[in-house]
């Protein structure tokens, strides 16, 4: 009887993170649904992408982290266009992150979560977070925050997995 009640006990002090929920995301598993408005409004659905490897970056315009890893993967993106970077705003206004990207040059698809659900299924609990998603939809690697350390682990891994097999 004390048992259930301790995992209940944790999961109302966890707030239900991945101790309580059996959908944990993992690496070597299929990445969740991604259905968002674009910032121009049009409908994107991240399972579009399959075909080709993805890197979903999830940021606030305030963030200065964020800033620093949109740089980074505008980088990488603008010198190759084998990968997909796709940008999700978890802001409630539209102009500000328009603003945002236009201000610092960033190019690619930029999505808007307004309601904040995507935070649930990708379970983000530190902006910048970004996941590297190979060809086939399978998650291959999780990077929260950003600093030296993540930034030469993505660019070894992204450049690892632009150069295996499953790109193509």
């Amino acid at each position: 009887m004390k048992k259930p009640l301790v995992i209940l006990a944790l999961c109302l002090l966890l707030g239900g993170s991945a101790v309580c929920n059996p959908s944990v995301l993992k690496i070597g598993s299929q990445v969740p649904e991604l259905k968002l408005p674009t910032l121009s409004g049009s409908p994107y659905d991240l399972a579009s992408d399959r075909g080709k490897p993805v890197i979903v970056v999830f940021y606030s315009t305030w963030s200065r982290s964020c800033l620093e890893q949109l740089e980074f993967l505008n980088l990488i993106s603008s010198s190759n266009k084998k990968l997909e970077v796709v940008a999700v705003a978890l802001e409630k206004n539209v102009s500000s992150a328009k603003g945002f990207l236009d201000k610092n040059g960033f190019r690619f698809t930029s999505l808007i979560d307004k309601k904040m659900r995507s935070i649930d299924s990708f379970q983000i609990l530190i902006i910048p977070t970004a996941f590297l998603i190979d060809s086939t939809g399978v998650l291959r690697n999780i990077y929260v925050d950003f600093d030296e350390t993540v930034k030469n682990s993505m660019a070894a891994d992204i450049k690892a997995l632009l150069t295996s097999k499953k790109t193509d």
